[in-house]
């Protein structure tokens, strides 16, 4: 009798696991073509790349937005589906509930850098922008800079990236208002607020702009001797000699000037 029961009570928990079994494999099922729509079926060329399959699925069986927007990556970086990138993308942001600004801007880059869509690439980084994108006002200035040569929208944005904190900002600030402009004293206002971040291009900026633009050898040096620790020592007073001709007298006086220039550390160690 005993073993009768638990040969019921066996059958009963083997039932039960069969059943769950069969619920779990019912909800997936309903749950997968919930999602297949949004982005769509299986591609055949993911099939090399396991990760890529794996995105794929965690986007379809369990509407991953985090897997999507990488799935839309490397479409866009691995096989070169530009159209693909996009659809994924914008399918990303708009289940966001149109909330994704890293979708956004990644769609700004796709116009921009892949399908010369600048009129889309501006589109979709203003609301990146918007979506609070930390990337996008300095995406929207490197665009009006070097593609629709708006300067005045390029410094407007480049000064809305370097308040938000972008560390690049402020150089490429310093370029526009000398390359562009030539306006050298707002070039060598930025150049400064560069450097002072620890951007050594804004040191080497200012060299060359006093060395070109102004034609002082011996304030250009003066700049060019705070490189010497990222550059050696005999680089930089070699390049002063061969490269500017600077004399000795002149490398002492832009030696002497250097201890004097507003900066975060001076070069200490003497030009013999």
């Amino acid at each position: 009798m005993n073993n009768a029961l638990n040969f019921s009570a066996k059958r009963s928990d083997s039932a039960i696991r069969v059943l769950t079994l069969f619920f779990s494999l019912c909800v997936l099922a309903l749950s997968a073509p919930k999602y297949l729509h949004i982005y769509g079926e299986y591609d055949k060329r993911l099939k090399p790349y396991p990760h890529a399959t794996w995105l794929y699925n965690q986007a379809v069986e369990r509407n991953n937005t985090d897997a999507a927007f990488d799935l839309a990556s490397f479409y866009r970086r691995m096989l070169k589906d530009y159209p693909k990138a996009i659809e994924l993308f914008t399918k990303v942001y708009e289940q966001s509930g149109y909330k994704d600004g890293g979708a956004a801007y990644s769609l700004g880059l796709v116009y921009k850098q892949q399908l010369e869509d600048y009129e889309n690439a501006e589109k979709w980084y203003k609301i990146a922008y918007k979506l609070g994108d930390k990337d996008a006002a300095f995406a929207l200035g490197i665009l009006y800079a070097d593609i629709l040569k708006d300067y005045p929208k390029t410094i407007e944005w480049y000064k809305i990236a370097h308040n938000k904190g972008d560390k690049n900002a402020a150089y490429s600030l310093g370029l526009v208002y000398k390359q562009q402009l030539q306006d050298y004293e707002n070039a060598e206002k930025w150049y400064k607020i560069a450097y002072n971040q620890g951007d050594y291009k804004g040191i080497q900026a200012l060299s060359v702009l006093y060395h070109d633009q102004y034609n002082d050898k011996v304030t250009a040096g003066a700049y060019q001797l705070g490189l010497i620790g990222k550059y050696s020592k005999e680089e930089i007073i070699g390049g002063l000699k061969s490269d500017w001709n600077l004399t000795s007298d002149e490398l002492k006086q832009a030696y002497k000037l250097h201890q004097t220039l507003d900066l975060p550390k001076h070069y200490n160690g003497g030009i013999d």
